[in-house]
């Protein structure tokens, strides 16, 4: 068995009081993030079963509304209705919101130019 050769190195005290420090440090850190790595991976299992169970719950909301839309009457609406219908819809409320912004868009515009002129 071949037998080692040990060197020795000598060190300012203030120098080895500094590297045993960041050593120190560094397995501190080292620690830390064994941690955090910890902590995620509980938070990951934790979001993969919360995940699971919306995916179930989802599937149990769709299978109910297909039942309840196998159970629910078929409208024969006439055509005439129909389009007459389609054109009398009413606007969302966003597309509304959108419109009032364009007309006070516009509006602002206007008193801009007479300002201007």
């Amino acid at each position: 068995m071949v037998k080692q050769k040990e060197i020795y190195i000598s060190f300012d005290l203030q120098e080895y009081k500094q590297s045993k420090s960041y050593i120190l440090q560094s397995e501190v850190d080292l620690l830390n993030s064994i941690k955090h790595l910890q902590n995620l991976r509980e938070i990951i299992a934790e979001k993969n079963k919360e995940k699971i169970l919306l995916h179930n719950l989802l599937a149990s909301l769709i299978e109910n509304l297909e039942k309840l839309d196998s159970k629910m009457p078929n409208l024969n609406i006439p055509k005439s209705i129909q389009k007459t219908s389609e054109s009398t819809k009413i606007l969302p409320d966003r597309e509304k919101k959108n419109i009032e912004i364009e007309k006070e868009l516009i509006e602002i515009q206007r008193k801009l130019k007479e300002l201007n002129s």
